[in-house]
């Protein structure tokens, strides 16, 4: 069964860098809280902004929360300040979740806001912030070769689609819409750090990055994977390309709110982030496929990097010329996929092109696989398509179906288009009728902190009247309900196998109950029984 099946989604993180030394975005970038001034204490702060006392997050019940709101310099100080923040997001049921970062005087106090925060009605997820970066590795001479689209199967792809009618959300530096190879395909940006990022994009990560995807068949410079697709640009990353949690966090659920079928995550940093997840589950839910750098850490630890291991999310490793893995891609079982990440010839602004290299190059290729598969057949739900992807990807180095190298193997775009053409809607017709075998847990009972794995099993009745593993992709929504609490909250939906399982490994923070349900092919959806699992302390 395909990892991207199995997603794991834990609140545990680790601590540590990216990629080396570098400023954060500024917090103005993100939706301003409303806050209540106490002018007495912002005379006598010393710091550049203002000191407030509290801080409304919009919560049934009110909390007041020391905080600091304060103009944050690119300096390198900054990379200790972000253990300062908060970044809380808030779900009232009314529409979309609202992201907010909280800054604290301490590290210590902004573990202990969060702890406090995430005990709240309302609150979907609450964690001090993490950085992350895009991922890409130094940069070859030019050279005039896509050798990565034959390696991929594009050119049998477009003989059914060039991904016309797709919007492909490229969260990162932003986009420079006036490259001769872009001009037309790019939609007005969403820039959530006005301040920090000037446009036109100038670091050229982003650009690089929508034309792998987009670029147009044009006969100037380069052609995209799909040269149809529409890019939506979202700057989340600083001209140095950096950013945080809470800034890709808001930027995921924006693209979505605006259309975004897919969305390319060409960034990352080894720390789990809750919040992050939740905003990832959130565009999954809504029908949008993301896609992830895997990273570029193996040769420095190989640590595991976020969100390409996060729930809902498609992990791209790299792969030469060859198809051999490349020496800096990271392995491990999160990874879903590989794609051609070396010496990969992208438009940069200023009407260039250069080589670059890195899994921050081989995502986009996934992405725009994505939106051919797409466009296709548009009735596809993002749990069909993330499957497709994989199971039409080509062998994996070991042979067994998967590795940790290539995870299911190199995408294949013509075999995935291919395949959208005979695949139906939901492959069963509209009054199918689904069920959930009994939802287990093992560790059982679930413990407070501790990894559990939730599963469950989605069976359809079939025309002689058997119930038996339904083989086509269901979504199936775990769901947490707290002590205490009559309302059940969603914590992750994940695409059932060809098996019919769907499987969850989380690490539960509260006591409670969990439960399951799957969605039916008329849209509805359908609950797990017995409704018994319960979180201890």
């Amino acid at each position: 069964m395909p990892r991207f099946m199995r997603p794991l989604i834990a609140g545990v993180a680790a601590a540590g860098l990216l990629l080396g030394a570098a400023p954060v975005v500024a917090e103005e970038a993100l939706p301003a809280p409303d806050v209540a001034v106490n002018p007495d204490v912002a005379a006598d702060s010393g710091d550049s902004g203002e000191a407030v006392d509290s801080v409304d997050l919009g919560l049934t019940d009110e909390v007041a929360v020391p905080v600091e709101v304060e103009d944050v310099t690119q300096t390198d100080d900054n990379l200790r300040s972000t253990r300062n923040e908060v970044t809380v997001l808030v779900e009232d049921g009314a529409g979309s979740p609202t992201v907010t970062k909280l800054r604290t005087d301490s590290p210590a106090d902004a573990e202990e806001l969060a702890d406090a925060l995430a005990e709240e009605p309302g609150v979907v997820a609450a964690r001090t912030s993490r950085l992350r970066a895009f991922v890409a590795v130094n940069a070859e001479p030019l050279a005039p070769s896509q050798w990565n689209l034959p390696l991929v199967g594009v050119p049998a792809a477009w003989d059914v689609t060039q991904g016309a009618g797709v919007t492909v959300a490229v969260i990162d530096t932003g986009v420079d819409g006036t490259h001769p190879d872009l001009v037309g395909h790019v939609l007005p940006e969403i820039d959530l750090l006005p301040e920090v990022q000037p446009l036109p994009e100038q670091n050229g990560h982003g650009t690089r990055v929508a034309s792998i995807i987009a670029a147009a068949v044009n006969n100037i410079g380069i052609a995209g994977v799909a040269p149809q697709a529409s890019i939506l640009p979202v700057s989340a990353l600083d001209p140095l390309g950096y950013g945080d949690s809470s800034t890709v966090a808001t930027a995921i659920i924006a693209a979505t709110d605006a259309g975004a079928r897919v969305i390319n995550l060409s960034l990352g940093g080894p720390d789990r982030d809750p919040v992050l997840d939740a905003a990832c589950a959130y565009a999954f839910a809504k029908g949008a496929v993301i896609v992830a750098a895997g990273g570029n850490s193996y040769l420095a630890g190989n640590r595991v990097q976020y969100p390409a291991a996060s729930p809902n999310v498609l992990a791209v490793a790299s792969v030469n010329s060859t198809g051999t893995p490349s020496g800096f891609s990271n392995t491990g079982p999160h990874i879903d996929l590989a794609a051609p990440g070396e010496g990969i010839l992208g438009a940069i602004p200023g009407a260039a092109y250069d080589l670059e290299s890195g899994t921050s190059f081989a995502a986009p290729h996934v992405a725009a696989t994505v939106a051919l598969v797409m466009a296709a057949n548009p009735q596809l739900s993002s749990a069909e398509v993330a499957s497709l992807v994989q199971l039409t990807a080509a062998d994996d180095l070991s042979g067994n179906g998967r590795d940790d190298q290539l995870g299911y193997g190199i995408v294949r775009a013509d075999r995935a288009v291919q395949a959208a053409l005979i695949m139906t809607a939901s492959g069963l017709p509209s009054d199918a009728k689904l069920k959930l075998r009994r939802l287990n847990a093992k560790p059982e009972p679930a413990r407070r902190g501790k990894v559990s794995t939730f599963t469950t099993q989605v069976k359809a009745r079939f025309p002689d009247g058997s119930w038996r593993a339904d083989p086509i992709p269901a979504l199936v929504q775990f769901e947490f309900k707290r002590a205490g609490n009559r309302k059940y909250r969603p914590v992750a939906v994940v695409a059932s196998g060809v098996d019919g399982y769907a499987t969850l490994e989380a690490v539960p923070f509260k006591s409670g109950r969990w439960r399951a349900r799957v969605q039916l092919p008329s849209g509805h959806w359908k609950k797990s029984r017995p409704d018994f699992l319960r979180v201890r302390r």
